[in-house]
Protein backbone atom coordinates (compact mmCIF):
# COMPACT_ATOMS: atom_id res chain seq x y z
CA UNK A 1 0.00 0.00 0.00
CA UNK A 2 2.50 2.50 0.50
CA UNK A 3 4.53 1.76 -1.85
CA UNK A 4 1.51 1.85 -4.47
CA UNK A 5 0.75 5.34 -2.69
CA UNK A 6 4.24 6.85 -3.41
CA UNK A 7 4.36 5.56 -7.23
CA UNK A 8 1.52 7.89 -7.49
CA UNK A 9 2.43 10.55 -5.72
CA UNK A 10 5.81 11.13 -8.21
CA UNK A 11 3.90 10.01 -11.19
CA UNK A 12 1.49 13.43 -9.78
CA UNK A 13 4.18 15.46 -8.59
CA UNK A 14 5.82 16.75 -12.06
CA UNK A 15 2.28 17.66 -13.49
CA UNK A 16 1.64 19.98 -11.12
CA UNK A 17 5.14 21.54 -10.66
CA UNK A 18 5.16 22.94 -14.22
CA UNK A 19 1.85 25.08 -14.69
CA UNK A 20 2.09 28.85 -13.27
CA UNK A 21 -0.99 29.97 -11.33
CA UNK A 22 -3.11 32.25 -11.37
CA UNK A 23 -7.34 33.98 -12.04
CA UNK A 24 -8.63 35.27 -14.49
CA UNK A 25 -8.85 39.21 -13.62
CA UNK A 26 -12.65 39.18 -14.74
CA UNK A 27 -14.37 36.17 -14.16
CA UNK A 28 -12.28 35.30 -11.11
CA UNK A 29 -12.18 31.60 -12.20
CA UNK A 30 -8.76 29.56 -11.51
CA UNK A 31 -6.04 29.42 -14.52
CA UNK A 32 -3.09 27.50 -14.92
CA UNK A 33 -0.05 28.96 -17.75
CA UNK A 34 2.89 26.37 -19.33
CA UNK A 35 5.53 26.60 -19.25
CA UNK A 36 6.00 28.16 -16.35
CA UNK A 37 9.78 28.13 -17.01
CA UNK A 38 9.85 32.37 -16.92
CA UNK A 39 8.06 35.31 -17.51
CA UNK A 40 6.06 35.18 -20.82
CA UNK A 41 7.21 38.68 -22.72
CA UNK A 42 4.96 40.67 -25.37
CA UNK A 43 4.31 38.63 -28.72
CA UNK A 44 5.01 34.80 -27.36
CA UNK A 45 1.50 32.76 -27.69
CA UNK A 46 1.48 30.49 -24.12
CA UNK A 47 -1.33 27.98 -23.29
CA UNK A 48 -3.82 29.12 -20.33
CA UNK A 49 -5.79 25.99 -19.06
CA UNK A 50 -9.20 26.99 -17.70
CA UNK A 51 -9.42 24.89 -14.37
CA UNK A 52 -13.39 25.50 -14.32
CA UNK A 53 -13.93 24.63 -17.86
CA UNK A 54 -11.13 22.43 -18.23
CA UNK A 55 -9.42 23.11 -21.17
CA UNK A 56 -7.07 24.61 -23.14
CA UNK A 57 -6.71 28.47 -24.95
CA UNK A 58 -3.65 29.46 -27.08
CA UNK A 59 -3.39 33.55 -26.33
CA UNK A 60 -1.08 35.74 -27.69
CA UNK A 61 0.28 37.93 -25.00
CA UNK A 62 -0.08 41.76 -25.39
CA UNK A 63 1.49 43.10 -22.52
CA UNK A 64 3.57 42.07 -19.21
CA UNK A 65 2.74 44.02 -15.66
CA UNK A 66 5.32 42.76 -12.82
CA UNK A 67 3.74 44.38 -9.31
CA UNK A 68 5.51 43.10 -6.38
CA UNK A 69 3.12 39.76 -5.67
CA UNK A 70 2.01 39.46 -8.60
CA UNK A 71 2.20 39.70 -12.62
CA UNK A 72 -0.59 40.49 -15.15
CA UNK A 73 -0.51 39.11 -18.25
CA UNK A 74 -2.71 40.66 -20.32
CA UNK A 75 -3.64 38.52 -23.32
CA UNK A 76 -5.86 37.65 -26.48
CA UNK A 77 -7.04 34.21 -27.15
CA UNK A 78 -8.17 32.96 -30.53
CA UNK A 79 -11.75 33.82 -29.77
CA UNK A 80 -10.75 37.80 -29.81
CA UNK A 81 -11.67 38.79 -26.44
CA UNK A 82 -9.00 40.22 -24.31
CA UNK A 83 -8.30 38.92 -20.80
CA UNK A 84 -6.31 39.61 -17.94
CA UNK A 85 -4.62 37.07 -16.12
CA UNK A 86 -3.17 37.59 -12.60
CA UNK A 87 -0.41 35.70 -11.76
CA UNK A 88 1.21 34.33 -8.73
CA UNK A 89 4.84 36.63 -8.68
CA UNK A 90 8.09 35.51 -9.61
Amino acid sequence: MKKSFLTLAFALAPACAFAWMGFDSATSELVEVTPEASVPSRGQTIVVHDIARNTNITCLVRDVYRNTQTVELSVTPSDGDDRTLVMEGK
